[in-house]
């Protein structure tokens, strides 16, 4: 019996002992359910293929991934259950994490953000609850992934460039700060916002809990629900003029917050400083 099926190029199915395997050279996707329930412990995934399908080593004894360049999509629940994964390695070619692709991965400790990747599904690391390090090399694109979702329980850490992210000075090019982009990452200190980003997504900075200096650009209009809810150091905020809108709890429970200067023209929540009993608005 073939250890592999493949059809047009496609693995549809292993049909292996398990152990360490690497997939043949040439694949150009992993099919969905292809190693599902087999004996593999360890994989190579070679740069020919471009797609891992759904549920493709999902409840594996997998301990180790190593994904080389060229895959672009791992599909939903690719990698959930497998509850031994201790090692993963994803390319920068990688653009889609699909929903609860690594849920219940609890062994797994730390995941390199893949400079390319766009999308993040709900879920995908759910009950992950050994993952403490999340290390990122590109922030203009962290910036843009939507995180809303991607996590239960507590979020790991932030790293970039191999040190805890303690300044974040968003590069120009970026327009909009996406959904839980830093909520929770509790060594940040300091964030620059360039001139050129517009709206700051809900939660992206919520519970921050030793961000103290922020400056927001003169291109900002939307500060969205929960943005810095729960920052408890932040004492001052200057909102420019030209921001329309300030959402429901954006400053809840800063308990810091002192002054606040606001335009007259802009639209604040009747609770977006809700919690914030020493402020004085100017």
């Amino acid at each position: 019996m073939a250890e592999f099926i493949i059809e047009n190029g496609v693995l549809t199915r292993y049909e292996g002992v398990g152990g360490e395997v690497t997939v043949p050279d040439g694949v150009t996707a992993i099919g969905d359910w292809a190693f599902q329930g087999s004996s593999v412990t360890a994989v190579i995934v070679p740069d020919s293929v471009r797609e891992i399908g759904e549920c493709a080593f999902q409840c594996c004894p997998l301990e180790r991934a190593v994904i080389l360049e060229g895959v672009e999509k791992i599909g939903a629940y690719a990698f959930e259950g497998c509850g031994s994964l201790s090692e993963l390695v994803l390319p920068d070619s990688v653009s889609c994490i699909g929903t609860g692709a690594f849920e219940k991965c609890v062994s797994l400790t730390r995941l390199d953000i893949p400079a390319g990747l766009k999308t993040v599904g709900a879920c995908a690391f759910f009950g992950c609850q050994s993952l403490s390090e999340l290390h990122i090399r590109d922030l203009a694109g962290w910036c843009r992934i939507n995180w809303e979702r991607a996590f239960d329980g507590p979020r790991p850490a932030l790293f970039l460039k191999g040190e805890p992210l303690m300044e974040a000075v968003i590069p120009e090019g970026v327009d909009e700060i996406w959904f839980d982009a830093f909520a929770y990452c509790t060594t940040l200190k300091k964030v620059v916002i360039p001139e050129g980003v517009t709206v700051l997504n809900a939660d992206a900075f919520r519970g921050c809990s030793s961000l103290v200096s922020v400056s927001l650009p003169e291109s900002l209009r939307y500060i969205w629900p929960n943005v810095f809810r729960d920052c408890v150091s932040l004492s001052k905020i200057d909102i420019p003029k030209g921001v329309v809108s300030v959402g429901r709890l954006a400053f809840g429970g800063c308990v810091s917050l002192e002054k606040v200067t606001v335009g007259k023209e802009t639209n604040v929540n009747r609770e977006a400083f809700k919690g914030c009993d020493r402020l004085i608005i100017g």
